[in-house]
């Protein structure tokens, strides 16, 4: 009768103890697979961060509606990044940014470049120390003007996506401070440094979604 009772408890032992390790060892494989580092720029891409933040909660219609993103640098190294582009009418271009522009009531969505007509431009590319943060304060109402959107009222939920190609990445000899670039439009470009080749960061990352309210006086 022992042996019996024996052979039984190590029956349904086998069939208890063995699909939990087969689970435990999956787990385990995903997690190591997850956690392996990357080389190259995926390592980078982690450390980047993106934010963006309204200036306010609720705007009237006609009035200006204001952003301010961000792009953080989390990791431990130096980052080389695409930080706007100079032209000639003192307004910023950001063609590496979209906004993405979501209606709550009906989920009507926008997808709003931030790059528009102009005769010339200079790309600024700062170097983003561990800890710091580039910041540009960005005139929404402005770039919805330039193509033709209306929002009119409602509750809307705003995100960036900052995208640089792989072909943009070489060739990089000079660029700025990322603390010395001024967050407002008019601001002054800053001193521009050179130095030898560096890998200019490339990738895609999106970045929170900001909730504002547009509402009638």
């Amino acid at each position: 009768m022992g042996a019996n009772l024996n052979t039984g408890w190590n029956s349904i032992g086998r069939w208890v103890i063995y699909p939990a390790l087969i689970f435990c060892t999956l787990q385990l494989v995903q997690a190591q697979d997850f956690a392996q580092p990357s080389n190259g720029n995926h390592t980078m891409k982690l450390a980047l961060l993106t934010n963006v933040e309204m200036n306010k909660a609720t705007y009237y219609e006609g009035e200006k509606i204001k952003m301010i993103w961000s792009l953080i640098n989390k990791g431990s190294k130096d980052v080389f990044i695409v930080s706007h582009y100079a032209t000639y009418s003192q307004r910023r271009h950001f063609d590496h940014l979209e906004l993405r522009v979501q209606r709550q009531q009906d989920n009507k969505k926008w997808e709003l470049s931030l790059s528009g007509p102009r005769k010339a431009a200079a790309r600024i590319v700062c170097r983003l120390l561990p800890g710091e943060t580039l910041r540009h304060e960005i005139d929404v109402s402005y770039w919805l003007s330039l193509q033709g959107i209306n929002l009119g009222t409602g509750t809307y939920g705003l995100s960036a996506v900052y995208n640089i190609a792989p072909d943009e990445a070489k060739g990089l000899t000079e660029w700025a401070k990322c603390s010395d670039i001024n967050p407002s439009d008019s601001g002054d470009e800053p001193h521009l440094l050179q130095g030898k080749s560096q890998v200019l960061w490339h990738g895609s990352i999106i970045s929170n979604m900001a909730t504002f309210m547009v509402s009638k006086k």
